[in-house]
């Protein structure tokens, strides 16, 4: 894993079903407020995310989080996605347990680099998210609010301040889509109960002071399998032996062993596997 970024935080090798899997804990590459106003504001540099409705005194606007992470930058190409989870610290909320639903982002973003101190952001500064831009002041949302599919890849209730977790198979169908194609992986959009006022809630954001209360996204998935070489038949390494008699068994056969892709293993083929014999 050395070859891969340092938003791996840390790595497990385990034997599952015959194969290795590996568990992987990333760190948010990037992550926001979308903040509904009648001006540009933003908060993509702050150390809180939010999600949900504030009160009547601040207008009862939304407020919606965005989270990204880097996962071609930590997981090799062509692995299987088996697994993803969520993690978020909650930090302030004035309201009982609301759902939290979680949705894949459908286009480009940019953090930015407003930190206001807390959730009602500051006048927006080139390069931030807002609830109208996805990078201010040119590139522009599809819909006020933020481009995301309508259905939620996982929901959680979330009550008073704790660590929450979101998963389900179709987040590591998230995960797995901005593995194959890295280009389409704008991350999530974390929205509350916008039904109500006095919903808001304050997660940790990548820049909170502890570490510990930092977003995760915990995956756990199958790597590549190494192809082996033409003429090693029986995948161990090594060209040998055990390669010829496979080959001589299917000596006349369509294969195995049919190495110059005639149809049938014959001599040509058995030139071949000595060629290449290493034992």
């Amino acid at each position: 894993m050395s070859t891969f970024t340092a938003t791996a935080l840390a790595l497990v090798v385990a034997a599952s079903a015959g194969a290795d899997t590996v568990t992987i804990e990333l760190s948010a590459l990037k992550d926001a407020t979308l903040i509904q106003d009648s001006q540009e504001l933003a908060n993509g540099s702050g150390d809180g995310i939010y999600s949900g409705r504030v009160g009547p005194t601040g207008g009862g606007t939304r407020r919606r989080g965005l989270l990204a992470f880097d996962v071609a930058g930590a997981i090799p190409s062509g692995s299987t996605i088996l697994s993803a989870t969520l993690v978020l610290q909650l930090v302030a909320t004035n309201s009982n347990t609301h759902v939290v639903s979680l949705h894949r982002v459908t286009a480009a973003w940019s953090e930015g680099p407003t930190a206001p101190p807390g959730g009602e952001g500051f006048p927006a500064a080139p390069g931030d998210v807002t609830w109208t831009k996805r990078q201010f002041p040119d590139l522009a949302w599809s819909t006020a609010g933020g481009s995301f599919v309508s259905t939620a890849s996982a929901v959680t209730p979330v009550g008073q301040t704790e660590s929450y977790a979101w998963t389900s198979m179709a987040m590591a169908n998230d995960v797995q889509a901005w593995l194959d194609a890295p280009e389409s992986n704008h991350g999530w959009l974390l929205r509350g109960n916008e039904s109500l006022t006095k919903t808001a809630k304050k997660f940790a954001s990548r820049e909170a002071i502890s570490t510990d209360y930092r977003p995760r996204l915990v995956l756990t998935y199958e790597p590549p399998q190494d192809p082996c070489a033409a003429a090693d038949l029986d995948c161990d390494g090594i060209v040998g032996s055990a390669d010829l008699g496979i080959l001589l068994g299917a000596w006349g056969t369509a294969g195995p062993g049919d190495l110059d892709d005639d149809g049938v293993v014959g001599a040509d083929d058995l030139s071949v596997l000595l060629g290449a014999w290493s034992a």
